[in-house]
């Protein structure tokens, strides 16, 4: 498991769903309408499993309905395990949902008129944001990624670019965000999940002219153009599945004995991957799994041994028959 699992970068969207009684589950409950197969089914059983929100007294889970204002502060007091505390003015339900996100800043008082209408892709932006502390440095470079970026609500597209750079809240297929969107049930159950739980981001690369890109976070040169490595990639966990740990850059350089050009290169191609590593790596980890990766000199030299440090996982991989030393970062969690 220690090789990178695919080569494909994915941006991810979307969050989740009603509430009557708020329950604490074991497992998923199974709503009538949410179908095997369907693309939303695992973020609504995972919200449902973590005890977040309930469907309809019906049996269903409505994931094309749209979200409410009220439902998403309550999935997000709920996610949060933040407590709530009931009091004799309150009107309905989500008074104490309310009450407890305007306190953690997530809205601020006469932001809604009213808590009851359908919530925007922007508004949940905004919200989500304002509950997150960690953003990349480069927020406006991601704008290039956004097609009607300039047509969002400028109150806004700050939040946009935090939800966007970090995975959360992806684009739609054309390229834009369409802030003023009212968001899917179902959409909300993917983007809580998203919010929650990290390692199941993909952050967008971005090109920034024609010499850098950023994937997750890291600053890169551009294959083929500014990098002498064979690949620098993110991680795809919907192509391998999500047994297999996220992997937030792959770092790939070649090592065949006659590629003469590529072993020239090859002190290059290691300069160049400690530039990426160091950006999260300690340098002493990255210094060792470097030292390590040169011991292949032959490509039927296998290599397989994980280096840890500051949370991250230093991956060297190698194949017994492999033109590529590959380096792979992922959570400590993941270590052998």
């Amino acid at each position: 498991m220690k090789k990178l699992f695919s080569r494909v970068v994915v941006i991810a969207i979307v969050l989740a769903l009603s509430f009557g009684s708020i329950y604490i589950a074991a497992a998923p409950k199974s709503f009538k309408d949410v179908k095997a197969g369907s693309w939303y089914k695992q973020y609504v059983d995972e919200i449902s499993a973590k005890g977040i929100i309930e469907g309809y007294p019906n049996g269903n889970f409505g994931p094309n309905d749209k979200l409410q204002v009220d439902q998403l502060l309550a999935m997000m007091v709920n996610a949060n395990k933040a407590q709530t505390t009931k009091t004799a003015s309150d009107k309905y339900w989500a008074d104490p949902f309310i009450r407890k996100a305007t306190e953690l800043g997530w809205v601020k008082t006469g932001e809604f008129k009213t808590y009851k209408k359908a919530i925007t892709r922007g508004e949940i932006a905004m919200i989500i944001a304002r509950a997150m502390t960690d953003y990349p440095d480069n927020l406006q470079d991601y704008k290039s990624l956004i097609k009607d970026f300039n047509s969002i609500d400028a109150s806004l597209r700050e939040y946009v670019l935090k939800v966007y750079a970090k995975g959360i809240v992806g684009g739609n297929p054309d390229g834009t965000f369409k802030a003023n969107n009212n968001a899917t049930r179902a959409e909300a159950a993917t983007m809580l999940v998203m919010y929650l739980e990290p390692t199941k981001r993909t952050e967008p690369p971005i090109v920034i002219g024609e010499t850098q890109q950023v994937i997750n976070g890291f600053k890169t040169g551009i294959v083929g153009k500014t990098s002498s490595l064979a690949w620098i990639e993110g991680e795809d966990r919907k192509v391998m599945g999500e047994q297999y740990p996220y992997i937030q850059i792959s770092v790939a350089m070649y090592n065949l004995e006659d590629r003469s050009k590529d072993l020239e290169d090859r002190e290059k191609q290691f300069v160049e991957a400690r530039e990426i590593l160091t950006q999260k790596i300690d340098a002493k980890v990255v210094d060792a799994a470097i030292a390590y990766a040169k011991t292949k000199v032959d490509f039927h030299d296998h290599l397989d041994k994980d280096f840890v440090g500051s949370g991250y996982c230093l991956s060297v991989f190698s194949g017994n028959i492999d033109d590529t030393v590959t380096f792979s970062v992922y959570d400590a969690k993941y270590a052998k």
